[in-house]
């Protein structure tokens, strides 16, 4: 792993946008990626990360990367196809991985826990036969959030599980969202894919409230982008802390990808590791540390980042 320090004075960058911070970026690899694979999603507040790749032999595998750069490999004991998939989304404060996995026997996507090696099925309950299932976000085992797909698999829908209490919901009509994140107050984030195939964040407050995220610098029109199969655009939200600081990634007017982050006061930070050729960005911690994935060059081979930001 290798640090970088630079000091950026984002204030001239847009209207509304976060003045000069410091940034500290952590770069790694997961030699287990296949190129152009690997997706940086969670880090716990003790800096344990995790996300999800596709290994040489095409199984798509969910990955916790500890405090010493050890690399635990995820897939779920129900996943019994080849190739395997299992995807990690995130974790928890305290380290619980979620994300969602094949289930071979029942022919269906399911959510699932992870924690000391032990693997938890979960399922929104009184859903139709068939609903497939993920887990998005997590603050702690009463609080979390994904999406589910109901057959005949068309609208996916969000839903939030607070205490046990499961409220499904559906942003701005769209049939393709989901929520990745999660805080202790309820609040939840993601994204949804208008018509147009831009993506957009959303925020939604413990009563249902629901607020559209777009940074001020991203594309507005869906289109072709470096590293990226078919067409995006927009503002992809990953995370949200306690403290009400959110992030994700967004494609500029010439379809690069930055990380961000939003502040609190609605104020955005844009996140690029020195000398990448594109920068995107996943979930944020309580101490202000964010993760994602970076491409060095043009042949677009991922590493992943921590990025502390000091304010």
């Amino acid at each position: 792993m290798r640090t970088l320090q630079i000091m950026l004075l984002l204030g001239t960058i847009s209207v509304g946008v976060a003045q000069a911070q410091s940034i500290t970026y952590s770069t790694f690899l997961v030699p287990e990626a296949a190129p152009n694979t690997l997706n940086v999603q969670g880090i716990s507040r003790s800096g344990e990360v995790d996300g999800y790749l596709t290994d040489t032999s095409g199984n798509l595998e969910g990955w916790i990367r500890d405090k010493n750069g050890d690399i635990t490999l995820l897939v779920d004991p129900l996943d019994t196809g080849t190739p395997s998939a299992t995807v990690a989304y995130g974790l928890s404060p305290s380290g619980i991985a979620i994300g969602y996995f094949f289930d071979t026997s029942a022919n269906l996507y399911y959510g699932y826990f992870y924690s000391g090696g032990n693997y938890q099925t979960y399922s929104v309950p009184d859903q139709p036969s068939g609903t497939d299932t993920t887990v998005g976000g997590i603050s702690s085992p009463g609080m979390f959030c994904g999406s589910l797909l109901q057959p005949p698999y068309t609208t996916y829908l969000n839903y939030v599980s607070i205490k046990g209490q499961v409220t499904v919901f559906q942003v701005e009509g769209s049939n393709d969202e989901d929520c990745l994140g999660i805080n202790s107050a309820g609040t939840s984030v993601g994204s949804y894919v208008d018509d147009a195939g831009v993506d957009h964040g959303w925020i939604r407050d413990v009563s249902g409230k629901v607020t559209t995220v777009n940074v001020p610098a991203a594309s507005m029109t869906a289109g072709t982008a470096p590293c990226i199969s078919g067409i995006v655009g927009g503002t992809t939200i990953n995370g949200i802390n306690d403290q009400g600081f959110i992030s994700g990634h967004y494609w500029d007017r010439k379809y690069n990808e930055h990380g961000f982050i939003r502040t609190p006061s609605g104020k955005f930070i844009t996140l690029n590791v020195p000398g990448a050729y594109q920068t995107g960005g996943g979930s944020i911690n309580a101490n202000g540390e964010m993760v994602g994935h970076w491409a060095t060059d043009t042949s677009c081979d991922d590493q992943g980042f921590i990025a502390t930001i000091q304010q």
